[in-house]
């Protein structure tokens, strides 16, 4: 009578994994642990200082993680920078970026690959692999930089400037000159 027993489990557990293999499994769905509140394609946001445009961000798309209260710019960003008479001054262009703030203030922008900022008054160019951009002070930073001018071309890092390029500092400097007679002072 064991041995019965012990053949009909051994039967109903062998049918059971038959049956169990032929059901149709179910898709497993996948979700994201996070997914933006707010999408916008070929997206212009507009920043104001106490009502005058400061800066223009165009961006080709904006994922907003309203939260987290964090804004991500993926696949082109253009940034116009004006100054207090409204006339832009400098213009920024990156791949990619972040945003925090989105309800106040906007505190900042890390904008990441190809980071270009061109200074319409200063005739500058100024090359970076990323950039942080603190809204409220006007300034940028970066690790390293190139930074062009109709005759001279510089390099270095730890960049801070105002975001129309016409103050920096930047340390470990190297370039050259072209164009100009330059007085070495002795020594």
């Amino acid at each position: 009578m064991h041995r019965l027993i012990r053949n009909g489990i051994i039967v109903v557990t062998a049918a059971l994994m038959v049956i169990a293999g032929c059901q149709e499994e179910k898709p497993r769905v996948t979700i994201k642990s996070e997914l933006p509140n707010q999408q916008f394609i070929n997206s212009r946001t507009i920043i104001t200082d106490n009502g005058i445009t400061s800066a223009i961000l165009d961006a080709n798309r904006v994922d907003v993680y309203e939260n987290r209260n964090y804004t991500v710019i993926r696949d082109s960003i253009r940034i116009d920078f004006f100054n207090k008479d409204g006339k832009r001054v400098s213009t920024l262009t990156a791949q990619n970026g972040e945003v925090w703030g989105l309800y106040e203030k906007v505190d900042s922008l890390k904008a990441t690959g190809n980071v270009v900022i061109v200074s319409e008054e200063r005739n500058a160019k100024m090359e970076t692999p990323e950039i942080l951009w603190v809204a409220s002070t006007h300034r940028i930073f970066a690790d390293m930089v190139r930074l062009s001018t109709e005759d001279a071309v510089e390099e270095g890092v730890k960049f801070e400037a105002t975001d129309d390029l016409k103050s920096y500092t930047m340390k470990n400097v190297s370039g050259e000159v072209q164009g100009r007679d330059i007085a070495i002072p002795e020594r």
